[in-house]
């Protein structure tokens, strides 16, 4: 005698029509689904979709309040209604990295150099802000002095709460996985953020040059 099943593509007991639209919904659910995530079939990768949300004017840094390499609180200025008009160059960082943070914090320590010799560098701030949740005050103090990072120019920070840490994260795109060594592995673009949050521009750490460009661009705007 042959086993009872309850499948219905199989049971005759239960219309086909039904079956099939529902087989068909659930098709144009995932298509509709794959198409806003690769931005119209355009961005089959992360780093490809938030340059595809940059250059549509789409992604927008969430409001930032951390802890700087001094001790003192530092405000996002897209934050605070009427604070100083700023551009900021962010980057992603954990102190104990000994990979692509190396790299960044050179390229950092260049764009600090060419600020300070600018009378406009004022209107620019270089933000190091830190994923990792073990990165204290005294840990931000030895990652500012390994690379001569000066408050305000460049300010190392850390955001004390995990959820709004997150939420910076999951809101600019940024991946950072844990590698099982207790490092990680994530992104080291430079974002060039305009004083309403918007992302202006994403930027490989060789390519900082371009990256300050911009930011000087961005900040001789009414």
């Amino acid at each position: 005698m042959p086993a009872a099943t309850s499948n219905a593509c199989r049971d005759p007991k239960v219309p086909l029509a039904p079956t099939v639209l529902a087989c068909l919904l659930v098709v144009i659910a995932a298509g509709i689904a794959l198409w806003w995530l690769t931005l119209s079939f355009e961005a089959w990768t992360f780093e490809e979709r938030r340059h595809g949300l940059v250059s549509r004017g789409a992604l927008s840094a969430p409001p930032i309040q951390a802890i700087d390499q001094t001790g003192e609180v530092w405000t996002a200025p897209w934050s605070i209604k009427g604070a100083p008009t700023r551009v900021v160059v962010l980057d992603f960082v954990y102190t104990r990295c000994e990979t692509v943070c190396t790299a960044l914090g050179g390229t950092y320590a260049q764009m600090q150099a060419a600020l300070e010799q600018s009378p406009a560098g004022a209107a620019i701030q270089l933000i190091s802000l830190s994923f990792d949740a073990r990165d204290d005050l005294r840990a931000l103090q030895r990652y500012a002095d390994r690379y001569r990072a000066r408050a305000p120019t460049w300010r190392v920070l850390h955001m004390t709460d995990p959820f709004a840490r997150q939420n910076v994260l999951r809101t600019l795109g940024v991946v950072a996985i844990p590698d099982g060594l207790g490092g990680f592995v994530h992104n080291g673009a430079l974002h060039v953020i305009d004083a309403s949050g918007q992302v202006r521009g994403l930027f490989d750490y060789a390519d900082w040059p371009q990256a300050l460009a911009l930011a000087r661009k961005l900040s001789r705007r009414p």
